[in-house]
């Protein structure tokens, strides 16, 4: 895993300028750092390298062929790169290295931009092609590795992290108000929008091609989920299927020339990622992260009695109380404002298995693949209950719940969810500020925007309300909040994390093969992926518990040092955005048992981050 950063413009960069943004990447790439610069030196490349494949100066990057005229920088891993290179040595290509950049230049060499559809990994890279004259920027189909970009004062910028690009402006960044409205409501940045104005993402699955004589760019889509396509396979056929895909996966993921572990939660999903690795490898470690004195939260017990039957070399960090300064640290690390406050033990993981080992495994993906969100539950029993009742009825409610009930209060938002369009929509209610809330708490700062005119951009129509609720989440919940936050807490460590169940053949078959009565139901979730799991987990496995890294933040809130914490820097009226009263309502509501903590904490991640930037309106 590494960091990319490049840079075109009409002018010569000052060679200073860069050599800061690319510092700012360091944490990505500690291994090694390196530049390129066109004969003109209006291009600039260059790459912080954390070394995984081939660790010799051979797979050093940026990395050209022979000729020059193709540059590449690269982030991430390519897991069929030796199937691609094999192909490509039949057809003559001869290899300087054993890496996996190598075998894209290549690639790209011979197939040109088709060459993306044989890539199966977690990757953004952009490649310069001389004689074309254009630069390619391509990122993976899931959203694994991030992709910034910016196009100001007739210059094109991109980088692995947005950080990195703002020193080659001037000003201090503005706030992207679409942008905002859309973390205030949703609690992340969707799509390719981005929290500062004049920035963008590049999307999943896309790539943007950048003309270096007209300073033109465009857009393009090489890959979108497979719809479903009922082959008439039982239950037993699809289990196998699936099993051999996850074999495949994790055998795939676990090749590295460095040490590799595994991150353990005790949940489904990194427990059946532990099975598969420890059959592969006899000397897997496994990580995880326990809260003593923390009663009910701390669930580390689980991930032990996994690790104990595999017989895997177990790691446990125990973090009592997390500082709260971490958040500083952490506020500047993850560009936009990260309202999870999972990214915490996280981090904290992250930096403990880096001690032991440069990659790990981790159990993201299985959510959104198989149905494991407690929410495809509620949702479909909430269609099963209010579908058949007339819609003005359901809208009186609704509406009763939005303006009388409190913010936390216990079934507000449930309530709030009943006017759904259960045929052809999902429930599109913000989960954390509503729009006339955000109205009230920014105080008049906020030009305020509807966040369902964005949640529709992501929205497919499926066969059955649970297949539409989890292909949104695949399309942006997935890419936007959960994997930013794994990326940017592990390459703060220096760790790359890999997710098995990301894998490209698995996604297929999970949305084009199995049908969503196998994924979640009223009363079930995850039914495939369990009936895997019961072959290759402990007999008293529970299968109905959900586990993750999830930090106690209602009880740390109680404790004298957090409290503190969140009043010193959101209780402070000078330079607030937001609105005083309002947040010592939010705050007496946590008080009386209402849930508003995720509120709190995202109005708190907000300010810090405000500060670390210099973000101004």
């Amino acid at each position: 895993m590494c960091g990319i950063l490049g840079h075109i413009s009409k002018h010569p960069l000052d060679a200073l300028i860069f050599q800061t943004a690319l510092s700012k990447l360091m944490h990505r790439g500690p291994d090694a750092v390196g530049i390129w610069k066109s004969d003109d030196n209006l291009i600039t490349l260059g790459h912080q390298r954390l070394s995984i494949l081939d660790l010799s100066e051979m797979a050093a990057q940026p990395m050209a062929t022979k000729d020059l005229n193709l540059v590449i920088t690269f982030n991430g891993e390519i897991y069929n790169y030796k199937e691609i290179r094999n192909e490509l040595e039949k057809k003559g290509y001869t290899f300087k290295s054993k890496s996996d950049t190598e075998v894209i230049l290549h690639a790209w060499r011979e197939w040109g931009i088709a060459a993306i559809q044989k890539f199966q990994g977690m990757f953004a890279f952009a490649i310069y092609d001389a004689i074309k004259q254009k630069l390619i920027l391509v990122r993976d189909r899931v959203g694994e590795k991030p992709l910034f970009y910016s196009l100001l004062n007739n210059s094109f910028s991109f980088s692995s992290e947005l950080k990195a690009l703002l020193p080659f402006q001037q000003h201090n960044p503005k706030v992207n108000h679409q942008a905002m409205n859309c973390l205030l409501g949703m609690g992340y940045v969707p799509r390719d929008l981005c929290i500062f104005d004049g920035y963008h993402k590049l999307n999943p699955a896309h790539y943007l091609e950048y003309d270096l004589i007209s300073g033109q760019h465009q857009i393009h889509q090489y890959w979108e989920l497979p719809q479903y396509q009922d082959r008439h396979q039982n239950e037993e056929q699809l289990a196998e299927e699936l099993d051999i895909l996850l074999a495949n996966a994790v055998k795939k993921q676990l090749e590295a020339d460095v040490p590799v572990g595994v991150l353990l939660s005790g949940g489904l999903d990194s427990s059946l990622i532990t099975a598969y690795a420890a059959s592969f490898k006899k000397d897997i470690k496994t990580f995880t992260v326990s809260f003593p004195g923390y009663g009910q939260s701390d669930e580390a017990s689980f991930a032990k009695s996994i690790a104990n039957h595999f017989g895997t070399t177990h790691i446990e960090l125990e973090t009592e109380t997390a500082n709260p300064e971490l958040l500083f640290l952490l506020s500047h690390q993850m560009d936009e404002p990260m309202t999870d406050p999972s990214m915490v033990p996280t981090f904290l993981l992250s930096k403990k298995i880096k001690e032991y080992c440069t990659v790990a495994l981790g159990g993201d993906g299985g959510d959104e693949l198989f149905g494991g969100y407690n929410r495809y539950q509620q949702w479909l029993q909430m269609q099963k209950i209010w579908g058949k009742v007339p819609f003005s009825f359901r809208k009186k409610i609704s509406s009763f719940a939005t303006t009388i009930l409190p913010d936390g209060f216990r079934g507000k938002h449930y309530l709030q969810q009943i006017v759904t369009d259960f045929k052809h929509a999902l429930p599109m209610e913000d989960a954390l500020f509503d729009i006339k809330k955000r109205r009230i708490i920014a105080n008049g700062f906020l030009q305020t925007f509807p966040t369902s005119v964005v949640k529709k951009e992501f929205m497919q129509e499926s066969a059955t309300f649970a297949e539409r609720a989890m292909r949104a989440d695949f399309h942006s919940y997935l890419p936007d909040d959960v994997l930013v936050k794994v990326d940017r807490a592990s390459m703060l460590a220096s760790l790359e994390v890999r997710a098995p169940i990301l894998d490209i053949p698995i996604v297929e078959f999970a949305f084009a093969q199995v049908p969503s009565s196998l994924k979640v139901t009223t009363k079930s979730k995850k039914i495939l992926l369990k009936k895997v799991a019961k072959n290759k987990l402990p007999k008293n496995f529970d299968f109905n518990r959900k586990q993750g890294f999830v930090p106690p933040l209602e009880l740390w809130m109680k404790e004298k040092k957090w409290e503190e914490f969140f009043k010193d820097h959101l209780f402070n009226k000078k330079n607030s955005w937001w609105n005083s009263k309002a947040i010592e309502s939010l705050w007496a509501g946590q008080q009386k048992g209402h849930f508003n903590k995720g509120r709190l904490f995202t109005l708190l991640m907000i300010e810090l981050w405000k500060k670390e930037y210099g973000v101004e309106l």
